[in-house]
């Protein structure tokens, strides 16, 4: 059964069931899943090494305002090897992302003047050799 397996792996892998994750055991598939995806993207090695996934993670959290996933996130890019001043660059980052957003948008920038602009940049810090 899903369940059990699901269940034995997290007290193997943490020792215990944490509640949130338990908390998917009204579904089969949707415990089964869960864990799945859990495993191999919070826990495992995938394509972004994890110290930069879990720093990714919080500051998506940080945008969202999310207590929980800004927890976790932190302790897990702590975890990955993080340190302070990574994960306040992290934070900071996408602040300027929001800040940036938040003015574009209220300006009304035409998105095809910017995009013309954005290639024009990139073009010219390529062949300054990215400086």
């Amino acid at each position: 059964m899903v369940e059990e397996k699901a269940f034995q792996e997290m007290r193997d892998t943490f020792g215990f069931v944490p509640g949130f994750l338990e908390d998917f055991q009204w579904d089969e598939l949707a415990l089964g899943g869960t864990w799945e995806i859990f495993k191999k993207f919070e826990l495992g090695e995938t394509n972004i090494p994890g110290k930069y996934k879990h720093m990714i993670g919080l500051a998506v959290a940080g945008a969202i305002g999310c207590p929980y996933c800004t927890r976790f996130h932190k302790a897990a890019a702590e975890l990955f090897g993080a340190t302070e001043i990574e994960l306040q660059e992290a934070a900071y980052t996408a602040s300027l992302v929001g800040y940036f957003s938040n003015y574009l948008h209220g300006r009304n920038y035409p998105l095809d003047k910017f995009e013309d602009e954005l290639h024009r940049i990139g073009k010219k810090l390529a062949e300054d050799g990215g400086e």
